[in-house]
């Protein structure tokens, strides 16, 4: 190959090479053009003389103008009056040599709509350069800086509005340091402690408090809200200032800033209790005096009673004795001298006979009532399928005089009671059931249970002559009868014992009943405790 071939091929590799570098350069620049125009930042082109030589579309957003009105517009023009001489400054700074990236904040003019003007805090950010022709220019990028401005103005009113807060609380706030200095206090601190601001500002807080005698408690809760950024609530105080004397307070604390990098400062409210406590200490020492004032009068009243049922059953004694002395010479005057007084005579002596006899059973009943309003009763459980059985035996003839029929659904459960009461109670409930039926009926009764959670449902039901709706209630009272003693013997005082007996073991009674269909009568009881769970479900035959 001859120099002159070389050379040729030389250049061509050469000529090739130029032509990929400027295909990259213009790759480049495309790149760059397309990033220029589709930054979200706001980018210029500024001559020396501050004119706009080109402007992106963020720009032009940013100006609320055209992009062809802005080409060749004076950029001062843009700018606030008041801020035109900071631009000279920043255009000047941008054209001394060594300038890399100049920086000012300024006022631009924007628009809203079509007539609102509107002036936005902007950040110029200018860097010089040559363009092709060898022209000194400024690339400049506007960033809008209002939100920062709206962020900072609300954080402005933030602040304003929790200083209002602050102060308008009624209860003393103070800001203590990493060293329990106060920083800053409201108005209700300065008016409680009687002591300016100026005053108590940069003094420990234990010391303003007078906590001599409790400033190193104080210390270690205080160091727990700004160290270990913990809560504190209600620590009860007792602070001795000067001017305020003895006083009793909560205090709560938390940390304010949450953020490790924050500064240690901690919020400190204090809320006087003195007189919540001197009530409470009153009303502690009121409770004592009732107390022990109940205590003598439940002693002196136990001792009434006791003395009451002494007299009751002195009185009985004395009463029963006659009318016993009664029955008996009744009793030997219809025996021994039957024959001799007479029919007429006979019947009035066995009408004494009758009389002393419902005397002493009422006076038995009366004493049993009075007893059983009386009497401590201790509750247990009891079987009451074991008391019902224990109950027909003693009954046995009473249920064979009346040719009676008794019978009982399933197995009865379990109640809380007391066995002597509640004997009683069912007693006088079996022989209310055999007693009041229709001439020439044999009385017919059900007992059978109804479980619910906690209580246990009694219930004795008859076949007897039954009761008005409107007597329902008065049958449980004491002496009360609906028919003469002559047509239904007795006291009228059997259900009295029933009512008050079930209501001395915490339980309800009731009935349900009208004339001619029978009656059910029913007691309600509380359940043992810890019954078991089957205990729940209705007892079935």
């Amino acid at each position: 190959m001859s120099d002159l071939e070389l050379r040729l091929s030389i250049a061509a590799r050469k000529i090739a090479d130029l032509s990929r570098v400027r295909d990259e350069l213009e790759r480049s620049r495309d790149s760059m053009i397309a990033l220029y125009e589709q930054s979200p930042v706001g980018y210029m082109t500024l001559d020396a003389r501050g004119h706009v030589r080109n402007a992106n579309a963020s720009a032009a957003r940013l100006l609320g103008m055209r992009r062809e009105r802005l080409l060749q517009l004076p950029f001062n023009l843009l700018v606030h009056p008041e801020d035109r001489s900071r631009l000279d400054e920043h255009l000047s700074r941008c054209q001394r040599r060594g300038a890399v990236r100049v920086r000012t904040e300024l006022r631009m003019k924007t628009k809203r709509g079509r007539n609102e003007t509107h002036f936005a805090q902007v950040e110029m950010i200018s860097g010089r350069f040559l363009d092709k022709t060898g022209e000194l220019v400024f690339l400049t990028a506007l960033v809008d800086l209002s939100e920062r401005e709206l962020r900072n103005e609300e954080l402005v009113r933030a602040r304003e509005s929790s200083e209002r807060i602050i102060e308008t609380v009624r209860h003393p706030l103070a800001v203590v340091d990493h060293q329990l200095k106060i920083v800053r206090v409201n108005l209700a601190f300065t008016e409680y402690f009687k002591r300016s601001a100026s005053h108590v500002q940069g003094r420990a807080l234990d010391s303003v408090l007078n906590l001599w005698w409790s400033g190193n408690q104080l210390r270690v809760e205080l160091e727990k809200a700004l160290f270990r950024n913990e809560r504190i609530e209600d620590l009860k105080l007792r602070i001795n200032p000067s001017d305020v004397g003895e006083r009793i307070v909560l205090l709560s604390a938390r940390r304010l800033h949450q953020h490790a990098e924050g500064p240690a400062l901690a919020l400190v409210a204090l809320e006087d209790i003195t007189e919540r406590e001197i009530a409470r200490e009153e009303v502690r020492l009121l409770n004592e005096q009732l107390e022990q004032r109940v205590a003598a009068r439940t002693e002196a009243l136990q001792k009434s009673y006791e003395q009451m049922e002494a007299f009751c059953y002195s009185i009985a004694h004395d009463l029963r004795a006659p009318l016993r002395a009664m029955a008996g010479f009744s009793r030997i005057l219809s025996d021994q001298f039957g024959d001799v007084i007479g029919a007429e005579a006979l019947n009035y002596v066995k009408r004494i006979e009758g009389s002393a006899e419902r005397m002493d059973m009422l006076i038995r009943d009366l004493l049993d009532y009075g007893r059983l309003n009386t009497i401590r009763l201790e509750r247990s459980t009891v079987d009451l399928d074991m008391l019902f059985a224990d109950v027909l035996m003693e009954m046995d003839n009473e249920i064979q005089a009346r040719g009676a029929r008794i019978r009982k659904e399933g197995v009865l459960p379990s109640v809380c009671g007391n066995m002597v009461v509640l004997r009683v109670v069912l007693g006088n409930l079996l022989s209310n059931a055999m007693k009041f039926v229709a001439p020439g009926t044999n009385p017919e009764v059900l007992v059978r249970c109804d479980n619910a959670p906690g209580t246990v449902r009694v219930w004795v039901i008859d076949n007897g002559i039954g009761i008005s709706p409107e007597y329902h209630q008065k049958i449980f009272g004491v002496f009360q009868r609906l028919h003469s003693s002559e047509t239904y013997p007795g006291t009228g005082i059997g259900l009295a014992l029933v009512s008050k007996g079930v209501e001395r073991l915490g339980g309800r009674v009731g009935v349900e009943s009208e004339p001619g269909r029978g009656c059910r009568f029913w007691i309600e009881l509380q359940q043992p405790a810890g019954a078991a769970e089957s205990s729940l479900q209705p007892v079935n035959a």
